[in-house]
Order: structure tokens, then C-alpha cells, then sequence
């Protein structure tokens, strides 16, 4: 998994809900892998350090679901190259970028390609999986704020990549 601002949620959901065997977060900041493995990551890999490619050979395997929450569009490709057969890749970004494929990495390993950016009304059942405990929304947040002081939010979310993950807004009468 390409880690971002998505992936704790996911981490959670795929841990909690699904009850994935092994979760692996991937990505360049050791503080956002600290909070990936707050919430339930297997495996952390900072992927300046080490390839990723490298680091499942290390350990025997091949992915059957890839999720890219980082959104960068040359992840696409290396998400092919990493998929085991039959394996389910999924992209959270919108990147106006072009990126380039491999279309016989696809056909050849038979890929399933998803996007995910709408919340096709899962709302209920986040819902449930919050009021069950099936993800803790409080590893999500990492600042919180007055709503008079949503500027200075949104100017952390924006610039604090290492730290800030979600930044829950107060409304006091």
C-alpha cells in the first residue's frame, strides 16, 4: 500500500473489517509510518530507503490487493510490476498527470484496476464500523481546531505532511 492522507483509514478498515492478514504501508516519512502502524500496519517500509520491490522478495511475496493513497502517477506502473496474478489494484487519486503502462503487465497477470473517490453512500456503513469499534477515529486525528481558526487548519493540513493527517474543526455555542 503507497501511503497518504487515505491510508490510515484504510489500514483500519482493511485490519478491522476485513480482517486482512498482512498489511504493508509503504512510503518516504517515517511519521506517517509510525501512524500506520498505529493503526494495525504488518509491515512498514520506507520506500527511500528500500525498495519495495526488494523488501517483498525479502519476505516471499506478492500482493493481492494494492492500494495507491499516495496518488503519484508513476505508481500505477510500479503496482503492476508488484502484483501477484488475479491481484486487485486500487487508485485513490485523481493526478492530472499522465502516466505511463504496460498494458501486458495488466492482461498478462489479470489485473483488476478500481478508482475510489466517491463514497458511493457508504456513510451508514463507516457508521457501523465506527459505533462497532471496528476503526478508531481518534487515530485519524492529529489536530484539532476551532472553527474560527479554520485558515490556520487548513494551512497545517496543507503544509505538515509529516504530522498532520486530519484536522477535526470544534463548534462550541
Amino acid at each position: 500500500m503507497a501511503q497518504g492522507r487515505w491510508d490510515w483509514t484504510t489500514v483500519q478498515a482493511l485490519k478491522g473489517v476485513y480482517n486482512v492478514k498482512e498489511v504493508i504501508v509503504a512510503d518516504r516519512i517515517d511519521e506517517r509510518l509510525e501512524m500506520a502502524k498505529e493503526s494495525g500496519a504488518d509491515w512498514v517500509i520506507n520506500n527511500g530507503q528500500q525498495s519495495l520491490q526488494d523488501f517483498l522478495d525479502e519476505k516471499g511475496l506478492k500482493p493481492t490487493l494494492i492500494v495507491d493513497a499516495a496518488c503519484h502517477p508513476s505508481i500505477l506502473q510500479e503496482a503492476i510490476s508488484l502484483a501477484s496474478p488475479a491481484a486487485r489494484i486500487v487508485l485513490m487519486g485523481f493526478s492530472s498527470e499522465p502516466c505511463q503502462i504496460v498494458q501486458q503487465g495488466i492482461t498478462g497477470k489479470e489485473l483488476s484496476i478500481y478508482s475510489s473517490r466517491l463514497n458511493a453512500n457508504k456513510f451508514p456503513v463507516v457508521i457501523g464500523w465506527l459505533e462497532k469499534g471496528l476503526i478508531d477515529p481518534d487515530k485519524l486525528v492529529t489536530h484539532t481546531f476551532n472553527y474560527h481558526h479554520v485558515t490556520d487548519a487548513i494551512e497545517l493540513f496543507e503544509k505538515d505532511q509529516r504530522h498532520c493527517c486530519k484536522v477535526l474543526l470544534t463548534f462550541s455555542e
